[in-house]
């Protein structure tokens, strides 16, 4: 599992959780060119007009990159899904083992004192 801010946590958990349950994913994979038309009009209004459109090029293959980064994060999550619950669970079966152990150790504590 990735770290982040903590509403990106969220998306992911909810993503993870909504394939374990088998719905559909909220977003369809887009292709390369349909990220690159996307992007360019919101380069062209996020620098200023002075840039160079050299500049603005490079912008846009970062953001499209970025964009590409997260499209794959995601089918590597959802793959290792049950691997982090599965550590989940070895994390917290001790803890409720101590604690049922307590339980059923009380009468012979009571008695021993």
């Amino acid at each position: 599992m990735r770290f982040g801010q903590r509403s990106q946590d969220d998306t992911a958990y909810r993503e993870l959780r909504d394939a374990h349950e088998g719905r559909e994913p909220r977003e369809e994979p887009r292709t390369l060119r349909s990220l690159i038309a996307g992007v360019q009009p919101a380069i062209a209004q996020a620098t200023p007009p002075l840039a160079s459109q050299r500049l603005r090029r490079i912008a846009g293959y970062f953001s499209v990159q970025e964009e590409l980064l997260r499209e794959m994060r995601h089918p590597v999550e959802l793959e290792t899904a049950p691997l982090a619950e599965l550590l989940f669970r070895q994390h917290t079966t001790p803890q409720l083992t101590l604690q049922n152990l307590g339980e059923g150790l009380r009468p012979v504590n009571e008695y021993a004192d």
